[in-house]
């Protein structure tokens, strides 16, 4: 009898380990994600208006103000001359940096397509925009040693340059990448050497035209930059 007994409990104990296990597997669970588009913000800095200077002679700069700077001693030898410019990265990683050109307008002269022969009389300038990297992290610091210097902008390229076309937008046909800026330290968010990269609008023109130089003769361009992650830094 005693043997029964104890043959019993552990019968019911057998049945009621199993009848735990088969609850367990069958408890039913799951997990709905639901996916969403935001627009995340790449925050880089872009000055909205720059200023240009058509110096046929090459002069001295003499007492110029431009776009609100006064460069009173400066020898800049450029015919077509760009107050100093730049575009910050100010976030932290990579950014590949693209641009074309839109809303050209010329008065009083032509946009030409190439440099003006030396012994060109028709008033025209051949002028292009282009991009060159700078390990100065302030434009202060760039203006002062980078800026002016002619070994720090790579010479002409149709591969990298965009030339201005009256009343045309001037693009590249395939997507080029005209610089690359860094991302700001992780850490102090200060730009790092490489964050900033300088542009210009830069270029030639005739120097002594039928018709004079006048101060009526402008020419007028919009820059736009498309700022995208570096494949570098990309995930």
């Amino acid at each position: 009898m005693k043997f029964s007994k104890k043959l019993l409990s552990m019968v019911l104990a057998g049945a009621l380990a199993i009848s735990a296990s088969v609850t367990a597997f069958a408890v039913d669970k799951s997990t709905v994600i639901t996916g969403e588009y935001q627009d995340i913000e790449i925050e880089v800095n872009v000055p909205t208006t720059g200023a240009a200077l058509i110096n046929p002679y090459r002069l001295p700069l003499e007492n110029v103000t431009l776009g609100g700077s006064n460069f009173a001693e400066l020898n800049a030898g450029q015919q077509i001359f760009t107050v100093p410019m730049v575009v910050e990265n100010k976030t932290k990683i990579d950014l590949d940096v693209s641009a074309s050109l839109s809303d050209t307008t010329a008065t009083g002269l032509t946009l030409a397509s190439e440099a003006p022969e030396k012994d060109a009389t028709t008033k025209s300038a051949f002028v292009y925009f282009q991009m060159a990297p700078t390990n100065e992290t302030t434009l202060a610091n760039v203006e002062a040693n980078d800026y002016y210097a002619t070994a720090k902008w790579p010479a002409y390229s149709a591969n990298k340059c965009l030339v201005l076309q009256n009343a045309k937008e001037s693009k590249f046909d395939t997507e080029t990448v005209l610089a690359t800026i860094k991302g700001v330290d992780a850490a102090t968010l200060a730009p790092q050497a490489g964050s900033l990269a300088m542009f210009r609008l830069t270029g030639s023109c005739v120097k002594a035209p039928k018709t004079p130089w006048a101060t009526s003769d402008t020419f007028s361009t919009k820059v736009v930059f498309t700022f995208a992650p570096s494949e570098t830094t990309a995930p």
